[in-house]
């Protein structure tokens, strides 16, 4: 019997991170047992190698402004681990957390004593099924947690409509070596007659494995029309474009958050194509005002200081991309990454931009990559850059960062969402 909320996440945390059988079965096993809650729950599936978080906070926040009781389902987390699963807004109670653990404890025991042992990310998929059906939920916004195929949130049967925000080379290992192997594992998520939305900035070779997979499931594919794109304006108070004739506003910032909105009013139509009500107030007031972490995320302003949780090359490509459309040319840099990602890269792309750079290693982390590394690896892709400094403590990082800014000069931190939990706790 678990008493409290730290040894229910103990409990959770302490399941191993993958399985010995790569399918379903395990997940579909699990959730029979617990009586299979979210077959009665509706849900928008959103996967994606970046953005999915973005569309899933816009899409949860407009739909909770149409008056729908909407569950969202994140991760990883930032801050605390109830993040992971909110409705209205509202955090998973501490108490809800702890009961729905000593409902799943006994089951995922017997599953172990036949060798079907769920993984962590199962053990908590289900539950947020369970919270979500037992608020009685009419929508769940609900992200994918890798790839799309083998994912565990792949169990449901009949979303509303599905998402693929965007494809690049991350999970490699897992997922596969090319963009159209990864489109594919992606595409795993479209059901039998599902419509599915994809990302304005898909590549050719991508969208043709999504075009095959959705014709296999006689589902209809909808694109964006680029053309019918037109970035407004960029600040630190967040993005404005056009689409289709219409100006909008959202909250997040970044030439890229153009393109996951879009994605986002793609979505908003097909589901009012299913008679779920949807204002334009709702559409407004929900990018207005939605709220997510780590993404471009100002953290102060004098001086300015940008935290994101850009680890891969596509999401870091996206950042630079939005710093110069702010005309910020200069930063001090603070970065951490894990050891899988494709750091080189990565570096090489924020080398030209950094006037100063301090790594950090990121704590408790098993593949965390070592300052030293990450120092090293600067030192190598650029050789003008002699400013790198590896930085026992993130806390010191920040201030001297802060302190060398000058006129034009803002503080960067970015390299993992790992990171951003941590900093967040340091300047919060």
């Amino acid at each position: 019997m678990i008493d409290c909320y730290e040894q229910a996440l103990h409990y959770i945390h302490t399941r191993s991170r993958l399985g010995s059988q790569i399918s379903l079965n395990r997940m579909r096993n699990l959730m029979e047992y617990l009586g299979n809650p979210q077959e009665k729950l509706q849900f928008v599936h959103i996967a994606g190698t970046n953005g999915k978080g973005s569309v899933t906070a816009m899409t949860a926040e407009i739909l909770q402004r149409s008056g729908y009781k909407t569950g969202r389902y994140v991760s990883p987390f930032i801050l605390d681990f109830r993040e992971r699963m909110m409705v209205n807004g509202q955090m998973i109670s501490k108490e809800q957390l702890v009961k729905l653990v000593n409902q799943i404890q006994p089951i995922v025991c017997d599953m172990e004593q036949e060798d079907m042992a769920p993984t962590e990310f199962e053990v908590v998929t289900a539950i947020a099924f369970c919270f979500f059906a037992e608020m009685e939920c009419e929508i769940v916004c609900l992200e994918v947690g890798l790839g799309g195929k083998l994912d565990p949130t792949n169990i449901i049967k009949h979303p509303l409509c599905c998402a693929i925000t965007s494809i690049g080379l991350d999970h490699t290992a897992i997922l596969g070596d090319t963009i159209e192997q990864i489109a594919g594992e992606k595409a795993g998520i479209i059901k039998e007659g599902c419509p599915v939305i994809c990302g304005a900035g898909i590549p050719a070779e991508a969208l043709s494995a999504i075009f095959e997979q959705a014709a296999a499931k006689q589902s209809t594919v909808i694109y964006p029309n680029a053309s019918q794109m037109q970035l407004k304006g960029l600040s630190l108070n967040g993005t404005d474009f056009s689409y289709d004739g219409r100006d909008y506003h959202t909250a997040l910032i970044g030439v890229h958050q153009m393109e996951n909105t879009v994605t986002v009013l793609e979505i908003c139509k097909v589901l009012q194509s299913r008679r779920i009500f949807i204002s334009r107030t709702a559409i407004e007031e929900g990018l207005h005002d939605v709220f997510f972490p780590a993404r471009m995320q100002v953290l102060c302003k004098d001086p300015i200081m940008l935290l994101d949780g850009g680890h891969n090359p596509q999401g870091i490509e996206a950042l630079t991309k939005s710093l110069k459309e702010l005309g910020i040319q200069k930063v001090h840099l603070i970065i951490g990454m894990m050891k899988d990602k494709d750091c080189c890269t990565v570096i090489q792309m924020l080398s030209g931009l950094a006037v100063s750079v301090r790594c950090v290693t990121v704590n408790d982390m098993p593949r965390v990559c070592p300052a030293e590394e990450l120092a090293q690896i600067f030192r190598e892709r650029s050789s003008e850059m002699e400013n790198v400094q590896v930085s026992e403590y993130l806390a010191d990082a920040i201030k001297e960062a802060k302190a060398s800014c000058k006129p034009g000069e803002i503080v960067l931190i970015c390299g993992s969402l790992y990171l951003a939990e941590q900093v967040i706790a340091i300047t919060a």
